[in-house]
């Protein structure tokens, strides 16, 4: 399944719920010059639904990504690190080389208490598997946004 496809049948569940606006938003995409420039396959996602907001995770609109960039420095040089979007306020960031997506696993403790641990080698990968998939548990654990993905039969029920 493409990443417009899973957004579609999102987007379709959620229309059925007027108060999924209170924890989700799959928005429209951008078609902003500079989407190819981004590592790891964000612009991929971006294009499709930019700024997406998944239960406890929230990519940055393309236009806010700079304004996002105040983390970055907690795991490494920013040349090196893209902060693209946060779990729960914390952090998520892409590898500019190597396209990797990164995490510092906070869930029940503080980020600052562990090192970072890579997630996924690509963003469109973090998205399908992490963001609207089965690892979503994971990461942020039985929510609203999780009775989503069930309902639209992309997690066990």
């Amino acid at each position: 399944m493409t990443i417009a496809e899973l957004v579609e049948r999102l987007r379709a569940v959620l229309a059925q719920d007027p108060t999924s606006v209170d924890w989700s938003v799959l928005g429209p995409g951008t078609d902003a010059p500079g989407l190819a420039d981004l590592p790891g396959g964000l612009g991929e996602v971006l294009a499709v639904t930019d700024g997406p907001w998944c239960g406890k995770v929230e990519f940055f609109r393309y236009s806010d990504l700079p304004k996002g960039q105040r983390s970055v420095e907690e795991i490494g040089d920013p040349a090196d690190w893209l902060c693209f979007a946060t779990r729960a306020q914390d952090p998520m960031f892409v590898n500019r080389h190597s396209g990797e997506v990164w995490w510092f696993d906070a869930v029940g403790t503080d980020r600052f208490d562990g090192a970072p641990e890579r997630l996924t080698g690509d963003v469109p990968s973090f998205f399908t598997e992490y963001v609207c998939g089965p690892g979503y548990q994971r990461i942020a654990r039985e929510d609203y946004w999780y009775g989503v993905l069930r309902r639209a039969g992309l997690v066990p029920q």
